[in-house]
């Protein structure tokens, strides 16, 4: 296939008009000329993981926002000749498909309710960017990642470690890590959910590191989990967890994201001591989080965080970052804990 891509587009003369094309960039987020032309070839793992719901001239729209999601690569090559006009009504058809993805079901597949806010917060850089220099120092060199999701926190921690297995339960997000990752000699990924992973399997990778980054909330049995992050490290390795903070901030959003709680300094320190751990540091993060938390997830019964609110809170996440170092806080939105592995 041209150039390694999943898709190959046939592009000819007046594939679509240059504004439908713009708009099918933005809304897919492909650099390709022309998005919405006729698919040549396609990779018979990208058809098998679209569930397609459109008909007629929105089956195209639909195929290329799903795809894109799930980070299949693009190509183009050229094919002589015009290709057909289309009728008013099947640009109109186009249109307002792709604006229906764009403003309203980017979750690609319409059963994920949680990839809206995954998508949120991995076009939130900088403070991603400052949750990575939180988590690095604390990493060997054999990580395994528990609930890798879309592999936003992935891209931070990899550089450094000569192995990071991305664990992640939905097959939707592992074949989007799949294609993110394709041709790293860091990362790998592993599909599997936490209750039935191969942990004798992952104890002979060799790792001296388990990270979880938003995730333990999400484990029913989190005592059972930590007991199993423990099998697969030696004594003296480092289990890092970053979780969510303060049940009493446990709200709408925390429901429709899959939370079943959050944490407080006793109840984590309980459930990684109780487990095969010792813990060296527990550590307060954002606090300036909290308000918009309450407002949003308490008050106002939201069901996820807005984009606006994310994007500004982005900007101003430097000199949070900042201002969060030079002192220890007494509270905070989210609790960063380091422990050993103890003696068995």
């Amino acid at each position: 296939m041209a150039d390694e891509a999943d898709v190959v587009l046939g592009s000819t003369i007046h594939s679509a008009g240059a504004a439908l094309n713009a708009l099918a960039r933005t809304v897919a987020g492909v650099r390709v000329r022309s998005p919405l032309a006729p698919v040549r070839a396609v990779r018979t793992e990208a058809l098998r993981s679209l569930n397609l719901v459109s008909q007629g001239s929105a089956v195209t729209a639909e195929l290329l926002v799903k795809l894109a999601a799930q980070c299949f690569r693009f190509g183009e090559v050229g094919l002589q000749g015009h290709s057909p006009s289309r009728s008013p009504r099947a640009l109109w058809t186009l249109t307002s498909t792709l604006l229906r993805y764009g403003l309203f079901h980017n979750d690609a597949d319409n059963t994920h309710e949680g990839y809206n806010t995954l998508l949120q917060m991995d076009q939130a850089p900088r403070y991603n960017a400052w949750l990575g220099r939180k988590l690095r120092p604390h990493l060997g060199k054999r990580v395994l990642e528990i609930g890798a999701g879309i592999g936003t926190i992935t891209r931070e921690i990899a550089q450094g470690p000569e192995l990071v297995i991305a664990l992640e339960a939905d097959a939707f997000y592992a074949q989007r890590l799949r294609n993110l990752f394709r041709g790293s000699s860091v990362v790998r990924v592993l599909h599997a959910p936490v209750e039935a992973t191969d942990w004798k399997g992952l104890a002979g990778e060799r790792l001296d590191t388990v990270m979880l980054s938003n995730v333990l909330e999400h484990i029913e049995d989190d005592n059972a989990a930590v007991r199993n992050f423990r099998s697969v490290i030696p004594e003296g390795g480092t289990l890092v967890v970053l979780v969510p903070a303060l049940q009493g901030l446990y709200g709408s959003i925390d429901e429709a994201i899959g939370h079943f709680r959050r944490y407080d300094p006793s109840t984590l320190r309980n459930v990684i001591e109780s487990n095969g751990f010792k813990l060296q540091s527990l550590e307060w993060l954002n606090l300036l989080g909290i308000p918009g938390w309450y407002v949003n997830s308490r008050l106002l019964k939201r069901r996820a965080v807005p984009g606006l609110q994310i994007r500004l809170y982005d900007r101003l996440a430097p000199f949070l970052a900042r201002a969060e170092s030079a002192f220890r806080l007494p509270v905070g939105m989210s609790l960063l804990a380091v422990a050993r592995a103890a003696p068995t």
